[in-house]
């Protein structure tokens, strides 16, 4: 829970944030490019590996099966990881690809085509660091959706919607957003309480 990560999307990089044991949910915007059959790459970097430090990337959309994982640097070619000999290959380059970034450096996630779009998953409690105007919370029918962020980037939050508080997260310097699904309640003229 002390892992520091940043991320490059449309050549952006993100501010560090600072994982917890539980899973987080980022999400971006990479616009058409797979419904066009481009490619479409972005990054994460693993800043500070020590010990037992490791970080456990899963794909929600696209699935892992769309996407190429690798750690382009020293490992990689010292690894054998492109060879087309699969026992020739280290057992660490299968760890990069399935998800396991054990290791510190940058790492490349590649998106690969699709035949068609497909339906994003409905929005789950998930901060995002991305950076955004909205300073006070945006509610839908069924989704509010809100974005906080530190003085000093240091600051530690926890939110509790529907009775479920979630792991404590440390806010960066830059806007992170946060949605979470509120059913149907303002639907049925319900009021809707979460706290933060």
């Amino acid at each position: 829970g002390r892992e520091l990560i940043r991320t490059t999307v449309n050549g952006v990089t993100s501010a560090a944030v600072t994982l917890t044991t539980s899973e987080m949910e980022f999400s971006y915007d990479i616009g058409d490019s797979r419904d066009k059959g481009e490619e479409f790459e972005f990054f994460i970097t693993f800043e500070n590996d020590k010990g037992p430090r490791d970080v456990h990337f899963t794909a929600m959309y696209p699935p892992l099966e769309s996407l190429s994982i690798s750690l382009p640097d020293r490992h990689w070619s010292r690894w054998n990881c492109d060879d087309l000999d699969a026992e020739k290959q280290n057992d660490r380059c299968a760890m990069v690809r399935s998800g396991t970034f054990a290791w510190k450096g940058t790492y490349k996630l590649k998106v690969t085509p699709t035949s068609g779009p497909a339906p994003m998953p409905a929005p789950i409690a998930a901060p995002t660091p991305a950076p955004t105007l909205a300073p006070t919370p945006e509610i839908t029918s069924r989704v509010i959706r809100f974005s906080l962020r530190g003085d000093e980037g240091t600051e530690k939050i926890r939110t509790t919607v529907n009775g479920v508080t979630s792991a404590a997260v440390t806010l960066t310097t830059s806007e992170m957003e946060f949605s979470y699904d509120i059913g149907d309640s303002l639907e049925k003229g319900e009021e809707f309480e979460f706290f933060i």
